[in-house]
């Protein structure tokens, strides 16, 4: 004979388990997304100043950790030329 409080907690367990998974899948949605609007943000910026984006996408890709390497990068270089002008 099964015991009630044992198959409630069970499926307790489940209906959490469940609602984790879900919040799972809507944090990795969102962090898609905020992957998507940054680099939409990086392309922009180059756009603005005149970039070859064709030649970053190329040269960088699509991965928004070298994106951001790169910003760095490019920014100690302009400061550096600042500081000499």
């Amino acid at each position: 004979m099964s015991n009630p409080t044992l198959i409630n907690g069970f499926e307790d367990v489940l209906t959490f388990l469940s609602q984790q998974a879900n919040l799972i899948k809507q944090l990795q949605e969102e962090k898609s997304a905020m992957k998507e609007a940054l680099a939409e943000k990086f392309y922009k910026h180059y756009d603005d100043m005149g970039y070859d984006k064709l030649n970053i996408a190329r040269t960088i890709g699509p991965d928004l950790g070298r994106m951001v390497d790169h910003l760095i990068e490019e920014n100690k270089k302009l400061q550096e030329e600042n500081k000499n002008l």
